[in-house]
């Protein structure tokens, strides 16, 4: 299921012809769905729940621990035959086994991730993008990426050189703003209108600065690419 509309991403790509037509810089918008699949996470909690369930057990007041027992003895002579603590390693595998499939609910799965590893994912995958869909080969190095990782909740414009250089350093207010603002536009699941701000902020900026020559070749893609 696209995250966008048809109609939402055919008004972003407009927007980007519009902005293009105007500035020598070149817009590339990406959106997808993750960044990562983060396949450690279940077996992880998984892992340590099941190894934790001894110590958990451990806590509990001596009445229960004894029916614990009399439960096990019951069960390991009328099914397994076997101890205790056999029967503690067959509900060790139980649990591993629950925890890994309740992990791999995807809105579980991400609340377990730290931000700081979701961002640090995210943004690689960001920068890899910017690379392999050519945004370092434009002639006048004037790149610019919007990138969105919706599962991350994390949003990156990325730029080549002239366009860094120029008037998208860490320094410059306005452009580190038109940034805050797309971040809490996604972060209240109002992708479109972050895209749709972000790009109008940023084109006003970039045909003031990088006006379109009488070469205005168009050098990447101008349609949203959903990955």
């Amino acid at each position: 299921m696209s995250i966008l509309s048809h109609q939402q991403k055919q008004a972003l790509n407009s927007r980007i012809r519009d902005i293009e037509a105007q500035t020598s810089a070149e817009l590339v918008t990406i959106i997808c769905k993750k960044s990562d699949d983060y396949f450690y996470i279940p077996l992880l909690f998984a892992a340590l729940s099941a190894l934790a369930l001894p110590l958990l057990i451990g806590f509990l007041p001596d009445s229960v621990w004894q029916q614990i027992v009399t439960n096990f003895n019951a069960w390991n002579d009328g099914v397994l035959n076997h101890g205790v603590p056999y029967g503690f390693f067959i509900l060790q595998i139980i649990l591993f086994v629950l925890v890994a499939v309740l992990v791999q609910i995807p809105r579980i799965k991400m609340a377990l991730v730290p931000e700081s590893v979701r961002h640090q994912r995210a943004r690689r995958h960001g920068h890899e993008l910017f690379f392999i869909e050519g945004l370092h080969l434009t002639k006048d190095r004037t790149g610019v990426l919007f990138f969105v990782s919706e599962a991350e909740r994390y949003v990156e414009i990325m730029t080549d050189q002239a366009i860094g250089e120029g008037i998208a350093g860490p320094n410059d207010e306005q452009w580190q703003q038109i940034v805050a603002n797309f971040v809490a536009r996604v972060k209240d699941d109002q992708i479109y209108l972050g895209y749709d701000e972000a790009i109008e902020a940023c084109g006003a900026l970039l045909i003031a600065h990088f006006p379109a020559t009488s070469q205005n070749d168009n050098e990447l893609p101008d349609h949203l690419i959903e990955l």
